[in-house]
């Protein structure tokens, strides 16, 4: 992807607002339903067209992009409530190693952040006491980050 997806179906949510978007995605992804155009007809369903296709997938892009962005700082709320790798593993999917190049990957982000933006809290301890548990290290000094897009796929 080559930039962020441009979801334009409904005016109200320009600002993309991820719970918003989920909640579309669960109208546009279930009318119509997924059937052919014979079926439709027969049964009295509406004729699914491309426009209900497009929206779809401009709902679904939209959506990803921000869980995407989203995940990590879920696995360092999960992480610093207690969860353990392999609890996140097993309710995810994801291999435990991804797990934590995602947490650690978003604490240098944040930690780089936080030498850009002083008012940001001071959160070193709570890095460091998680950095810990998951037996990494963290640079002395935050670099910044090449990119801020992660990503993982569950383990197969």
């Amino acid at each position: 992807m080559t930039g962020r997806p441009k979801y334009t179906g409904n005016p109200s949510q320009r600002e993309h607002n991820p719970y918003s978007l989920a909640q579309r995605f669960g109208d546009v992804a279930s009318r119509p339903p997924r059937v052919t155009r014979e079926v439709a007809e027969a049964k009295g369903f509406e004729v699914r067209t491309v426009e209900h296709d497009l929206d779809e997938l401009a709902v679904a892009a939209s959506l990803a992009y921000h869980l995407q962005r989203m995940l990590p700082g879920m696995i360092h709320q999960a992480l610093t409530g207690g969860a353990t790798v392999d609890q996140l593993a097993e309710v995810t999917g994801f291999a435990p190693a991804d797990i934590t190049a995602a947490w650690l990957a978003h604490a240098e982000r944040q930690r780089w952040l936080a030498t850009q933006y002083p008012d940001m809290p001071d959160r070193t301890d709570q890095y460091a006491r998680v950095a810990a548990t998951l037996g990494v290290t963290l640079a002395d000094e935050p670099q910044m980050p090449p990119t801020s897009r992660w990503t993982v796929g569950p383990e197969r």
